[in-house]
């Protein structure tokens, strides 16, 4: 038989009657198939070993269940945290950058903002096509990057840029935090998961304020 584009050919298939290995020659497409290949007899619908398949998130011990969303409200608290952090410390970076335009210092804090709408735009569909993991780390090591382009920025204009690349890519948690929960909870499991993966968004903003005018008013020097 002639590989088709997007077609896997396994040497096995699990029998459904008796849960024998028994030879396969069909095509192997995804769960995702037209309902033109589904009507093909020899397509095979990819899915979990059985319902309590461990590689399976839903069947994880609570534990690893809730550790996982406590790291992603964790990044989410940071990402969000740094919106509202910075509002207090406007007035000295206007001193610093000697400009006294005050839509300037308002767009400084506002564009991160900015970056936040824009970024899940991008995100959300791919996490949907390359899994959530690989867009939590990379978005994740660009906001790290693009944060400490902010700190040694040498003008206004490069704070502003890399403010905004740094709201965009810290929008990944926010974009994908329901998602996750999603992909690891049951529908009747997933309320309470949900409002400790909302502590993160909703918490940071408050208290970004808080901690910015701390920084503000302590000296760093003796």
């Amino acid at each position: 038989m002639p590989k088709e584009k997007g077609s896997v050919y396994p040497r096995n298939t699990t029998s459904l009657e008796n849960g024998e290995n028994v030879p396969h020659e069909g095509r192997l497409y995804a769960s995702t198939s037209s309902d033109q290949n589904m009507k093909d007899p020899d397509v095979i619908i990819i899915d979990w070993n059985g319902i309590e398949d461990s590689r399976n998130p839903m069947n994880w011990k609570p534990f690893q269940q809730y550790s996982q969303v406590f790291v992603v409200s964790a990044i989410t608290l940071l990402t969000s945290l740094a919106a509202s952090m910075f509002s207090p410390g406007v007035s000295q970076m206007m001193e610093e950058f000697h400009s006294s335009n005050q839509e300037l210092g308002i767009l400084v804090v506002s564009i991160y903002v900015l970056g936040l709408a824009l970024g899940p735009l991008v995100l959300a569909p791919m996490s949907e096509q390359y899994g959530r993991l690989v867009i939590y780390h990379s978005c994740m090591a660009l906001f790290l990057v693009f944060t400490i382009a902010c700190a040694v920025s040498k003008s206004l204009t490069q704070l502003i840029v890399f403010r905004f690349f740094a709201g965009c890519s810290g929008s990944a948690p926010i974009a994908m935090g329901g998602g996750t929960v999603s992909d690891v909870f049951p529908p009747q499991a997933r309320g309470a998961a949900m409002s400790i993966w909302a502590v993160g968004p909703l918490l940071g903003p408050v208290i970004g304020p808080v901690a910015g005018g701390f920084l503000v008013c302590v000296p760093l020097e003796p």
